[in-house]
């Protein structure tokens, strides 16, 4: 079948998409906004994980449906990361294929 790589994904991500692109239509087609600009696959990308497809211990990220858990930098000095309960993550990609 054509789909299967889709199921080796969490599907948090792909309905944040979905849902992302349905506000952008919604807004263009209710006079709001102008028409969505969709962003080619060379630029920055983006998938946003909520509640129910991440967990965070001991500073490290574990996304859904992803084996090797993923460390990450904490930007503010002030506040301690085992005490946050985020309830989403944005795992974002760079251009220059920095993650």
């Amino acid at each position: 079948m054509e789909l299967t790589f889709l199921s080796e994904v969490s599907c948090v991500p792909l309905q944040r998409a979905l849902r992302h692109q349905q506000t952008a239509l919604r807004n263009f087609f209710s006079g709001r906004t102008r028409y969505p600009r969709f962003k080619p696959r060379t630029g920055r990308q983006s998938a946003h994980f909520t509640r129910s497809a991440f967990r965070i211990r001991a500073g490290v990220l574990t996304l859904a449906k992803i084996a090797t858990p993923l460390r990450f930098a904490w930007s503010f000095d002030d506040i301690d990361v085992t005490l946050l309960v985020p309830t989403m993550v944005v795992v974002c990609r760079e251009p220059d294929d920095r993650w």
